[in-house]
């Protein structure tokens, strides 16, 4: 499971993510979680903090899920590179 972030990402939505696909000691685990981003490093929040990536695209080809919590701005432009 893959969260796709985007500058500047809404630390919310990607909480809501968190929970949803997380891991939660009373519950056996169906997922590993990750996020990435277009390139690892800082990423800017719409919080005003950075967010450290560690993952490029390249988690997307491991990924069995991809979850996208709140693309900035909505309706916005992707990049070729993530499609």
């Amino acid at each position: 499971m893959v969260a796709l972030l985007n500058d500047p990402q809404s630390p919310f939505e990607l909480a809501c993510a968190a929970e949803v696909f997380g891991v939660h000691a009373e519950v056996p685990a169906r997922y590993t979680f990750e996020v990435c981003a277009r390139r690892p490093g800082p990423l800017p929040t719409t919080a005003g903090y950075p967010l450290l990536v560690a993952s490029g695209l390249e988690a997307l080809r491991r990924a069995d899920t991809v979850v996208v919590p709140g693309w900035q701005p909505p309706g916005g432009p992707v990049p070729d590179d993530v499609l």
